[in-house]
Order: C-alpha cells, then sequence, then structure tokens
C-alpha cells in the first residue's frame, strides 16, 4: 500500500495518464497531477473520488521552465514532499533510434 506518499504526475489526463493515476489511488497515495487542462485533470481527480486533502490539480505548461518550478512550489506548499515523480509527458521524432539522439534534438520548443 501507498497510504501517505505522494506522487506527482505529469502528463496525467492523457495517454497513460488516467490508468496510472488510477492505480496510485487505489493504492492509497494522493495525487498532484499536471498537464495542459486543469478542467481534465479535476474531471480525472473527481472520478478517482480522492477527497481534497489527497489531490492538488495544477495546469502547466511543462515546457516551460518557470512554469514546471511552479508547479513543483505548489505541490510542496500542498503536501510538504514528493515521494514519486512519474513524467508522462514527451514525444519523439521519428528517423532514429532513441539511443543515438543528439541531446539538442530533445528539445522540440526550439
Amino acid at each position: 500500500m501507498l497510504n501517505d506518499k505522494i506522487v506527482a504526475i505529469s502528463g496525467a489526463a492523457g495517454g497513460l495518464g488516467p490508468t496510472v493515476a488510477r492505480a496510485f489511488s487505489d493504492a492509497g497515495a494522493s495525487l498532484a497531477v499536471a498537464g495542459r487542462s486543469e478542467e481534465s485533470l479535476v474531471r480525472l481527480l473527481d472520478s478517482l473520488a480522492l477527497p481534497e486533502e489527497r489531490r492538488l490539480a495544477t495546469a502547466v505548461d511543462l515546457t516551460d521552465e518557470a512554469a514546471t518550478r511552479g508547479w513543483s512550489e505548489r505541490v510542496i506548499a500542498k503536501f510538504g514532499r514528493v515521494d514519486i515523480v512519474l513524467h508522462l509527458v514527451g514525444g519523439y521524432r521519428g528517423g532514429t533510434s532513441i539511443a543515438d539522439i543528439a541531446a539538442a534534438d530533445w528539445d522540440f520548443i526550439h
């Protein structure tokens, strides 16, 4: 069981996010979820029936370093710590194996 554990999940409302969030919630963890749409995140947390003291939804542009730092500060302000971090946001530019991608190619913004 994960009672009293704090799990931060970026990209929680899309792809694998809802399934992962449910698994951690069912195991007793509190969730701090982030993604593009606060509405989607709140809908996710509502579907998990998490009480207010075990949940935090934050709309954030995870490609923005300052915004991401702001999310982490909100999580710490609410829960005091983070025990598990799951980063479910990402992308892939095809044509090259992941092992051979140059570090600069991971910058999807510029």
